[in-house]
């Protein structure tokens, strides 16, 4: 099977053989890579959810789906954007990834998807026959996609700590449902527990 090489060449040749900018790329192709970058996300729940998180479009009756959309979008401008748009994460964003914080993913899965994006920047060179970028603006944009996914992970860490805190408290207190009756922390801490429980006295 033949590898296809990226040829990434001097700022002087470029600028001479007349390439692309990668952030010029990046403005003309921003709506296909979100639309991508979103699917690769929704792509990580269920089958069942991942239909209805990809047809329904109203916020309201799809509230993941729209977080998905609304945190993309913020953070693809900011890549955009000749200003340094990833020093403060947008409240949209950080929304989103307390969602996943939430969810049944495990850490590397939740946050996974930040690295989606250089497959699918790579991809679109591919497709725009961009093969010749420049070395500093790939290697500035894979460093930023980098940094992004520690600014992730840290927020990623400080939503799932306060869970913890949440079920401890809720553990101390001895409370089994919330205020609007719905089941809190610690009654599912508990069930899991009493299932686990169980389980382990049968084997």
């Amino acid at each position: 099977m033949a590898i296809q090489k990226l040829y990434l060449p001097s700022n002087k040749i470029a600028l001479e053989i007349g390439i692309m900018h990668l952030q010029e790329l990046l403005i003309e192709n921003k709506t296909v890579v979100l639309d991508k970058w979103i699917n690769s996300v929704l792509a990580t729940y269920p089958l069942d959810s991942t239909n209805f998180l990809t047809r329904q479009k109203d916020r309201f009756a799809n509230p993941i789906g729209s977080s998905v959309s609304k945190g993309l979008s913020d953070l693809i401008n900011a890549f955009c954007s000749e200003a340094d748009g990833l020093a403060e994460l947008s409240s949209d964003v950080e929304h989103l990834i307390k969602i996943r914080a939430v969810q049944d993913f495990s850490p590397s899965a939740a946050i996974g998807f930040v690295y989606d994006l250089k497959v699918i920047v790579f991809e679109l060179c591919q497709k725009e026959k961009q093969y010749n970028l420049l070395v500093e603006e790939w290697l500035d944009f894979s460093a930023k996609v980098d940094r992004l996914a520690l600014k992730v992970f840290d927020l990623y860490m400080a939503s799932r700590e306060r869970i913890f805190k949440v079920r401890i408290n809720e553990l101390s207190r001895g409370n089994h449902l919330v205020a609007d009756g719905m089941t809190c922390p610690s009654a599912m801490m508990r069930r899991e527990l009493a299932q686990k429980a169980k389980v382990e006295k049968n084997v």
